[in-house]
């Protein structure tokens, strides 16, 4: 019976207690999604802040990109540039080299002459003079223009002809012989060779010829087909070095050294 009354008398805290405990709970899950909360907006935070640096990043590359490009675009110009020059240089070297084995030939084969007369005789070599074959027959003159058929005009222009493919940069004796050996016999005719004819002649001679670069032959060729001697010299000097057209021109008489 007093427990009865006992608990009777003490009902309330049968509930406040309960009350309290789930306040206690409830207020310590609040503390820790409170926690929870800004440790999460935290992360969040720092995330956006990295990707905002990743952009930042990101924009610095593509700017970079850009700048490496167009730098490439550069370097690849100025490789082409270069590469043209070293095909001009490159013809010109096998012209020079050329002129020698002829200068060559023509030392060796006059020293032979007069070794061998000196040991005929055997007297101190004596050089004969010989007379010169007569001069070949003169070719047709085009009455309508004025103009002699093969040569690049009339008066002082006429002592260039247009079979003279040597006025090419790359075009030396033997590439002359050459051309004219598979059909391309004159400027016209080179100025409409392709880049790919050019190549597959010269493949035919073996690797020496192979390595040569013709890419130039054509354009040079037009402008002498069309006469546009300005042009032809101005080309050939676009990287430094002197024309060879001009120096034909001024070796034949036909311009003069200051022009």
């Amino acid at each position: 019976m007093d427990i009865l009354q006992n608990f009777c008398s003490w009902w309330w805290a049968w509930w406040i207690i309960p009350a309290i405990l789930g306040w206690l709970l409830g207020t310590a899950m609040m503390m820790k999604w409170k926690t929870r909360t800004e440790e999460l907006e935290t992360e969040v935070s720092n995330l956006k802040k990295k990707i905002s640096g990743l952009e930042e990043d990101l924009e610095a590359c593509r700017k970079r990109g850009d700048e490496l490009e167009a730098d490439l675009n550069k370097c690849r110009a100025k490789y082409k540039d270069l590469e043209r020059r070293f095909s001009s240089l490159q013809g010109k070297y096998n012209d020079l080299e050329s002129e020698n084995i002829i200068l060559k030939t023509k030392v060796d084969d006059g020293s032979n002459d007069i070794q061998k007369i000196a040991n005929v005789k055997n007297v101190s070599p004596v050089v004969k003079t010989e007379t010169p074959p007569p001069p070949p027959p003169k070719p047709p003159v085009t009455e309508a223009a004025g103009i002699v058929a093969g040569t690049a005009g009339t008066g002082k222009w006429a002592k260039l002809k247009t079979d003279n493919l040597q006025i090419i940069e790359g075009i030396g004796p033997k590439m002359n012989t050459v051309l004219n050996e598979n059909g391309i016999t004159d400027w016209s005719v080179l100025a409409g060779s392709s880049l790919q004819d050019l190549k597959a002649i010269l493949a035919k001679y073996g690797d020496k010829y192979k390595i040569i670069d013709p890419s130039d032959w054509a354009k040079q060729a037009s402008f002498a087909a069309a006469k546009d001697w300005e042009g032809l010299m101005k080309h050939q000097s676009d990287d430094g070095s002197p024309s060879k057209a001009r120096k034909l021109l001024v070796k034949l008489g036909i311009i003069n050294e200051e022009a």
